[in-house]
């Protein structure tokens, strides 16, 4: 008995140190921190950007419509400086010799076989008389059947051209005048070369006025060497 008794005390010791010795470790470890293979991993999802609300194609269309038209977000150059539409009026107005040149002159024909002078004589005139209808011919045939169709207040023509000079371009506008009784046309020739003797046949030949190359740069000397032809051949 006493040695069952022995027996019974030490296996009593020793299953307390088992289960002490199994408390320490669960102690040390900790609580588990493993998860069962089966349970899913939540990761943290990044956010996901609105979708952008989309219309009908009819409704959007609609709204490309029905927006107001741009307006400018400042006026226009030609407004801002106070220009007006249309021809200014001429500079020289007050120049009694160019309004005169206004009320007698509407339409002028322009005979010369040089471009930059055609353009340079026909913008002088108008610049002059905005309201001028000036019309150009290359050479004396064609200015001459220009004449025939339509009635012109004023010529100025060259004298020397090919096809047909400016004296021989009169010549021949004396010779239908006389023979269809239309009315006189007064003609101012013109020519950088000239001597006296040629401006005096070239008015005997029916000139009514001559200027010389280049034109006269003062405006009241221009018009009244116009002013004077048209006088002579209302005469």
């Amino acid at each position: 008995a006493l040695k069952r008794a022995m027996r019974d005390s030490l296996m009593a010791q020793a299953r307390e140190r088992r289960m002490s010795s199994a408390s320490g470790r669960s102690q040390a470890s900790g609580p588990s921190t493993s998860t069962s293979a089966c349970s899913p991993i939540l990761r943290p999802s990044s956010p996901i950007a609105p979708q952008p609300k989309r219309m009908p194609q009819s409704q959007s269309f609609d709204r490309y419509k029905e927006s107001p038209p741009l307006q400018p977000s400042r006026p226009l150059r030609r407004a801002s400086s106070g220009l007006s539409i249309g021809k200014q009026p001429s500079k020289h107005a007050q120049i009694p010799e160019v309004r005169a040149l206004q009320e007698r002159v509407q339409m002028c024909l322009v005979v010369d076989d040089v471009a930059s002078i055609r353009k340079l004589l026909s913008n002088r005139l108008q610049r002059l008389h905005p309201d001028m209808d000036v019309r150009t011919a290359v050479n004396g045939e064609e200015g001459l059947g220009m004449m025939k169709c339509e009635s012109f207040d004023i010529v100025i023509t060259d004298v020397v051209m090919p096809v047909m000079s400016g004296p021989q371009m009169v010549a021949g506008l004396r010779r239908w005048e006389a023979e269809s009784t239309a009315r006189r046309t007064p003609v101012v020739g013109m020519s950088a070369n000239t001597s006296v003797q040629d401006v005096q046949a070239f008015l005997e030949q029916g000139m009514d006025g001559y200027m010389d190359k280049p034109v006269p740069s003062s405006a009241q000397e221009l018009c009244t060497l116009l002013l004077t032809a048209i006088e002579k051949g209302d005469t």
